[in-house]
């Protein structure tokens, strides 16, 4: 319990709360601090560069000293994720799994070995964080090895080592309710940092699950203010995030092949009265493109369309999740 004891704990900063709670950031390593040889290889920010010359030679006599360690960015978005599967499931008895998945890229010296850039040996840390102040979450550690920029090495580990892991969690669920898996389990994808290869093959892969979102699109409030942020964290549907390809016009289902033929019949109603000089829409075009303002009018009447439609898909769903993923 001696973690509990040394936590470091900070309250989110709302627009629209006063709220009085405290969330575990980070801990104190107590009488177990490390003094590292030099300053020479550390990451400042710059105000602490300005008050600290490490260059100058009387700070040898004061070599760094760790005796903290903070997480700001799981720290939010953890029980933020918590708090948004809940009321996803609509039920308290949710068994969560958080993946922390590492790997090493290439070191600048390249006199290092390669695995000397792995976060593996970091996420066991995040891994006794997580434990320590949320004992109702697994945490399962998947480790790339090397080649966290390179794509099909990312492919490659997706395919043959995380998917079987989240599969072995589905498998179970599928035995017994059969395709009613896909409403028992929510899957979050955390975007917070990570190469552009490993971002794309796990969106590519995981997206037979609707994976939902969670993106960190400030991640070093904490680093330069102390403070965290609930502003900093959106929570996006798999919906809202998809992008579909082109369909074929006949493959299309029904509401939405009505949706293309009126369309298609009030363009080319539109297209006979634009050319035709006796009607006004012949001299309405857009100020800048010179281009007829009939796109104006599609779009939206296309948006309308479309989210009435996602609206009535919405209201059919049933979420019933028992199990998430992040």
């Amino acid at each position: 319990d001696q973690p509990l004891k040394a936590a470091r704990y900070s309250r989110p900063v709302s627009e629209n709360s006063n709220s009085e709670e405290r969330i575990p950031v980070g801990f104190g390593l107590c009488e177990h601090q490390v003094t590292l040889g030099k300053w020479e290889g550390l990451h400042l920010r710059g105000v602490d560069k300005t008050t600290l010359d490490i260059k100058n030679e009387s700070n040898k006599d004061f070599p760094p000293v760790i005796s903290s360690v903070y997480f700001p960015l799981i720290a939010q978005v953890l029980p933020a994720w918590k708090n948004e599967m809940q009321r996803w499931a609509k039920t308290p008895k949710v068994v969560q799994y958080v993946f922390l998945i590492t790997g090493s890229g290439r070191p600048r010296n390249r006199n290092l070995k390669a695995l000397c850039d792995s976060t593996e040996n970091l996420s066991r840390v995040l891994k006794f964080f997580i434990e320590t102040f949320y004992p109702d979450i697994h945490v399962v550690l998947v480790d790339s090895g090397i080649g966290v920029f390179q794509y099909d090495l990312n492919v490659d580990f997706v395919q043959h080592t995380l998917l079987p892991k989240i599969e072995e969690i589905r498998r179970p669920m599928a035995q017994s309710v059969g395709e009613e898996w896909r409403s028992l389990l929510q899957l979050t994808v955390a975007l917070t940092e990570g190469s552009p290869a490993r971002m794309a093959a796990l969106s590519a892969a995981l997206r037979t699950y609707k994976p939902a979102y969670v993106h960190m699109w400030q991640l070093k409030t904490y680093w330069h203010e102390q403070r965290l942020l609930e502003s900093d964290l959106k929570f996006q549907s798999f919906e809202t995030m998809e992008t579909n390809p082109l369909v074929p016009v006949e493959k299309l289902d029904g509401p939405t092949k009505l949706l293309v033929a009126e369309m298609v019949k009030y363009k080319t109603k539109f297209e006979a009265a634009r050319f035709n000089k006796d009607n006004e829409l012949s001299t309405f075009w857009l100020r800048k493109t010179k281009k007829a303002s009939f796109v104006d009018t599609f779009g939206s009447t296309l948006r309308r369309g479309k989210s009435q439609f996602f609206q009535r898909n919405e209201c059919g769903s049933v979420h019933a999740n028992r199990e998430s993923l992040l």
